[in-house]
Order: C-alpha cells, then sequence, then structure tokens
C-alpha cells in the first residue's frame, strides 16, 4: 500500500466488491472506480465483464513493484526488457573502472543487483544465462561493452569464477540455483503456517500436477525429475516458475540433497512410482525409467526386475 495507491487481492467479482466496501467504510476515503483497474492474475480464467469495474485486457502488462504482470503475458516481455537493461548497464558503466577489481566490483553492485529482483520470480531459459555470463566475463575481464564484441580469454576458464584462487567473476547460474532453493526452502518451511498464505498456491499446483502420485501430507515431489516427456504429469498445472524451481533442484546430485546414507526408514517413506532415486529406477535395453513409466512401457521387465532387486542396505 502506498500513499495514492492500494494493491487489493480478491477471489471473485463478489469479494471485489465487498472488499471495495469494507476499504471504503474503514480508510473514509472513497474509491476512485474510473482509476481503478482490476487485472486477472489466472490465465486459464477468462477476463470477465462488470459494468462498475474496469477489467484489464489479456496480454496488457501492469508494473508492480517493478515486475511485470498480466493476464496470458508473454514470458519473453518481461525478459526482452531485463536483457535491454543489463546490456545497457555495461555502455553505462563501461568507462568507470580500469582495473579487473573494479570492473568486478561494478558488476557486482551496479549490474548483477538490478538482475536478481527480477530473476527471483521470473524463470529464466539457460541460453539467456548463457548469454548473460559471456557478457559478465567479456566485460570484468577484457573491459568490453558490447554483446557482439569479441575476446581472447588470456585465463583458464576453470579459474575464471574460483572464489578462492580464481579471478571470483560472479557466476549467474549459480546465483539463479541459490535464489531457486532459498525459495523451494521457504515453501517447506512455512507450509503449515497460516501467516504465510502465499505457500497455498504452490502447494495446489503439485498436488494438480501430480494427481495420484503424491500425498497431500508429504512433498513427494522432491524425489522425482520433471521429464517433459513424463505423460504422467499435467505440466500445464504448474506455473513457470515452480516448474523452473523444480528443474533446477533436481540438478543437484542426491549426496547433497541426503548427504550419507540413507536410513532405512527415509527408504520406507519415500514415494514409488516417479521416483527418480537409483534406488527405484529400472534399467530396460536402453534407457532407466521411473517405476510408473516403465510399467506402461514393459510390464513384463519390471517384474522380472523387481524379483531380482537387492533388498535395502
Amino acid at each position: 500500500m502506498f500513499a495514492d495507491d492500494t494493491t487489493l487481492l480478491a477471489s471473485s467479482t463478489w469479494s471485489i466488491n465487498s472488499t471495495l466496501w469494507i476499504h471504503t467504510v474503514r480508510c473514509g476515503a472513497k474509491l476512485n472506480r474510473s482509476k481503478s483497474k482490476v487485472l486477472t492474475l489466472n490465465s486459464d480464467q477468462t477476463i470477465l465483464e462488470h459494468p462498475r469495474l474496469n477489467f484489464v485486457p489479456s496480454g496488457e502488462p501492469i508494473k508492480y513493484l517493478g515486475i511485470y504482470f498480466g493476464h496470458r503475458l508473454d514470458h519473453t516481455y518481461q525478459l526482452n526488457l531485463i536483457s535491454d537493461k543489463f546490456y545497457q548497464s555495461s555502455l553505462t558503466w563501461g568507462c568507470r573502472a580500469r582495473t579487473i577489481k573494479g570492473r568486478r566490483l561494478l558488476v557486482k553492485t551496479m549490474i548483477l543487483s538490478q538482475l536478481w529482483h527480477f530473476t527471483m520470480v521470473i524463470p529464466v531459459p539457460r541460453e539467456t544465462i548463457r548469454q548473460w555470463q559471456s557478457m559478465v566475463n567479456k566485460f570484468i575481464m577484457d573491459r568490453r561493452t558490447r554483446a557482439q564484441d569479441r575476446y581472447i580469454a588470456l585465463t583458464n576458464a576453470a579459474l575464471i569464477h574460483k572464489p578462492m584462487v580464481g579471478l571470483k567473476v560472479p557466476h549467474i547460474e549459480s546465483f539463479i540455483l541459490r535464489q531457486r532453493v532459498r525459495r523451494l526452502h521457504q515453501l517447506l518451511t512455512n507450509a503449515h503456517t497460516t501467516d504465510q498464505q502465499w505457500t497455498i498456491l504452490p502447494h495446489l499446483q503439485f498436488q494438480d500436477s501430480l494427481t495420484v502420485y503424491c500425498r497431500y501430507s508429504h512433498w513427494d515431489f522432491l524425489w522425482y525429475r520433471p521429464h517433459q516427456q513424463n505423460s504422467l504429469v499435467h505440466w500445464s498445472k504448474l506455473s513457470p516458475l515452480w516448474l523452473d524451481i523444480w528443474q533446477r533442484w533436481t540438478t543437484l546430485p542426491y549426496p547433497k540433497i541426503t548427504p550419507g546414507q540413507p536410513p532405512v526408514e527415509l527408504y520406507l517413506r519415500m514415494p514409488l512410482w516417479l521416483n527418480s532415486h537409483p534406488l527405484f529406477m529400472v534399467p530396460l535395453s536402453n534407457d532407466t525409467l521411473c517405476l510408473g513409466n516403465a510399467l506402461r512401457k514393459s510390464p513384463a521387465v519390471v517384474s522380472s526386475f523387481g524379483s531380482a532387486r537387492s533388498p535395502l542396505p
């Protein structure tokens, strides 16, 4: 809520009218409906019509706290704006620092700090991250300020991003991965608190996408790998952000997720059908599938696999 701008959330037109009435009574100020706009956040829902409410048309962006929202807004719209701002920052600050240390400080404080605000809530394709990283490397290592500029790397690529013995060039992919894991940790730790209502929607999205392959009281998706070819999962039920969080979570190796040898009790509580843990994967002639997909593809092979499988450690 700002001095002359208020954001209200409601689930229906009836709730909007009730919320506006309560807001008018409590604050003593009459809302200017002609200047107010109603944004439909659910892209699967059609935009309603109301004689006294101004609904934002589909595809029109609305800026809130620097982030663009919109009904069925093209995901590349905001990504292109971020990229243009990122490359423009290199031109703006290119003349300031003359040393590697100075350019590295500029990148951290003045250039990449703008990206982190957006990447927190916007999924970024890996190709875009690769292009951003190339620009950062060129700017710090050789003072290049344009994306089309070329340079010859005089340092081993393995030493560029090393924090202890390298040049400490920021690694964008690692930072975004930390953002995704941190957001996932917030979801898991705040899922059962009443004052954190934002956790309800992602929980329902994972439940709707996995249907019978997950338990309501468990976060079974943590053991699944989101392969887009898996027809057992309803991918359209997941928002692009949480799908990206899920995909990046599964890039972590199992020794980092479960350090040491998991106890037998953990194996017994694990989900079964879509589990991507090596213990539950079924080797076929030319591939390795989870149990649910392997049963659909070759039930006979799965039967023989189960009888020959070694017991739990």
